[in-house]
């Protein structure tokens, strides 16, 4: 066989491309924080050459100069990190640091505001099931898979490539973790979030996640609220912080039983309570099994013989919505007032959780509202507002009302929750339709409001509305194909990154 020539300008040698990542640059750092924990200085390339004379090293890199650098990378790096030396995974897993890295990561979404997008999808479709008369499907998926999107002003709509169409098809979000979840659920709630923590509540079970880290748990059951069996079942939750011991919490609301047996219809004459579970915030890996008299338990955190879930000091003065998701503020939790139950009042009203005290308050909905208009209620993420959009009857326009949250009781005792008007969008939905606000972004400028599979961006100066990108048609890390297979909806919210460690998994009931 003839010997093979390269042709002229050609390579004898193969070259292998590199390919290009969005992690190249933090990759590149963490190169750089090896290369001068092991003694070499920055850019010092003196190990790929032969040096004409030695180096000394560089002095002995302080543990401080060393958090000053890994405070700065994202989770995924710093998870890496750990795998360096002892002292580094020391440094990851102390609380200080992981409190640090909050809020860095709390400053950053300020700049560049990201969220957290799970698709929620069916197994398969039954062509016998009529969802408008059931109310709901019966065969979703398992498996829920989270992405992040992070917002950025050169991939905005008003600034996007004429490719773009208006629809953020050039926009990706990253895939960051896949819960499979225990067992099989006909609904799947909107989640809550707080400082990285996740909190997704299906109709059996209570899952919390981080995923970030990859951390999920199945949260233990109570046997105040039974979560299997209608008419009395309820799924009224929340999650927030404890400002006070710096611990999480989880709240659940519940049914007392007066009757053993109730009619169909009877579960609107049923007192309510709320019941918590609280995660130690300084040390989530202390989860212990403990048998007791009674029943096997899970205790958290402290490793009491108490049970996992109690009872809060006092019950909630008016009945809550069955199904929803509370909104956690400046260490507060709100919710919806089942207006079906408590008609006492032409004026619609929320309910308000206080955290470190466990009591609540009455906060009132805007004087211009009807018991009757439908509204979403939301947090103004990093401003410390509440934030209520509905829509105008007469004109097909969004209203927007923002409240300032404070912790001083007195303010709503003296009657200063004032809701302040701020904003009319002209968004132009239907009529059965809602959007929600997500963030003020662009120094305040401009306005991110999320409606079904659509982000739009809303210009206060100009006037102008335009679309971000559609959930639906956007890039998904991991996916070949872009149409997602029964897709049902989107759970969206603000995220913020953390290192915040649930634990090891729990043992199964």
């Amino acid at each position: 066989m003839p010997e093979l020539v390269p042709l002229d300008g050609a390579r004898s040698r193969r070259r292998h491309r590199r390919g290009i990542s969005a992690t190249s640059d933090v990759e590149a750092c963490i190169q750089c924080c090896i290369t001068v924990a092991k003694g070499f200085a920055f850019g010092d390339d003196t190990r790929k050459r032969k040096a004409s004379a030695p180096q000394a090293p560089i002095p002995y890199l302080s543990d401080e100069i060393v958090v000053a650098i890994l405070v700065w990378l994202p989770v995924k790096s710093l998870l890496r990190c750990r795998a360096v030396c002892k002292a580094w995974r020391a440094i990851v897993n102390d609380p200080l640091f992981v409190s640090a890295h909050l809020r860095w990561s709390a400053m950053r979404w300020e700049q560049e505001p990201s969220f957290l997008v799970t698709p929620v999808t069916r197994d398969h479709v039954i062509p016998q099931e009529d969802v408008k008369e059931r109310g709901w499907p019966t065969t979703f998926s398992k498996q829920i898979s989270f992405y992040r999107y992070q917002w950025q002003w050169q991939q905005s709509a008003s600034d996007s490539d004429s490719d773009n169409n208006g629809h953020g098809q050039q926009q990706t979000a990253r895939l960051m973790h896949v819960k499979e979840l225990g067992s099989k659920s006909n609904r799947v709630g909107f989640f809550a979030h707080c400082d990285g923590l996740v909190l997704a509540p299906t109709e059996k079970e209570l899952y919390l996640l981080n995923p970030a880290t990859g951390d999920a748990i199945t949260l233990p059951k109570s046997h105040r609220n039974n979560l299997r069996h209608a008419p009395r079942t309820c799924h009224c939750v929340g999650l927030g912080l404890d400002p006070r011991t710096g611990k999480y919490k989880v709240f659940q609301a519940f049914y007392r039983p007066v009757d053993p047996y109730p009619r169909f219809n009877d579960y609107k004459k049923v007192p309510m309570g709320m019941e918590f579970l609280t995660l130690d915030g300084g040390n989530n890996e202390a989860w212990t099994w403990t048998e007791t008299m009674e029943d096997s338990v899970f205790t958290l955190g402290s490793g009491d013989d108490d049970e996992a879930w109690t009872e809060t000091r006092e019950d909630p003065p008016r009945p809550l919505l069955r199904w929803q998701t509370g909104v956690t503020l400046k260490g507060f939790i709100f919710w919806r007032v089942d207006t079906a139950q408590y008609c006492q009042s032409s004026a619609g009203i929320l309910l308000r959780l206080t955290l470190e005290l466990e009591g609540f308050n009455i906060i009132p909905l805007p004087g211009s509202m009807r018991v009757c208009d439908d509204f979403m209620l939301d947090a103004l993420h990093g401003q410390g507002e509440l934030c209520l959009t509905t829509r105008t009857s007469d004109v097909p326009s969004v209203t927007i009302w923002m409240m300032p949250v404070h912790n001083d009781d007195n303010y709503l005792a003296m009657g200063y929750a004032q809701w302040e008007l701020r904003y009319s969008i002209p968004l132009g939905l239907p009529p059965h339709r809602l959007c929600r606000l997500m963030a003020l972004v662009a120094g305040g400028t401009r306005i991110l409001l999320w409606s079904d599979f659509i982000l739009y961006e809303y210009d206060l100066a100009t006037s102008k509305l335009s679309t971000v990108c559609e959930m639906d048609r956007m890039r998904y890390q991991g996916r070949r194909t872009r149409k997602w297979k029964n897709l049902w909806s989107f759970n969206f919210v603000p995220y913020t990154e953390s290192l915040l460690r649930i634990g090891s998994l729990l043992p199964n009931n």
